[in-house]
């Protein structure tokens, strides 16, 4: 269902609705805080003395999401008579999100996954009080 649904209703939207300086202005907001945010939780995996696995998840799980397939439709239903807001969404999912996923969370995740092993059979856990 995603794999044909999904780029059916991006392709129909972008073909049909011209894209402005405006809505690039938000791809360019969205890239901006996915890379702040990484830097803030990186920050925070100091203060708590989170070893490198941990801070690297720390960082992938603050900043790099997608929520696609329950935006769209709650976009669709909040905004039926605006279809500019969908290609927002679009852009913003597809350009703002999902590049830095691809590139920027691979980065983070092979940067702060090597040269560290656990133990066989050990696990970590991560205790907040």
């Amino acid at each position: 269902m995603t794999l044909v649904v999904l780029p059916v209703v991006i392709f129909a939207k972008l073909a049909t609705h011209p894209i402005g300086p405006r809505q690039l202005l938000l791809v360019v907001s969205m890239i901006v805080a996915v890379i702040v945010c990484p830097g803030a939780s990186w920050g925070a995996g100091r203060v708590l003395r989170l070893d490198r696995a941990q801070t690297g998840a720390l960082m992938i799980a603050s900043a790099f999401g997608s929520s696609t397939l329950i935006g769209y439709p709650l976009i669709q239903y909040a905004f039926p008579y605006h279809p500019e807001a969908m290609i927002d969404a679009i852009l913003i999912s597809v350009l703002g999100a999902g590049l830095p996923i691809f590139t920027l969370c691979v980065r983070v995740a092979m940067y702060f996954g090597a040269g560290e092993q656990a133990e066989p059979g050990r696990h970590r856990t991560i205790l907040l009080d």
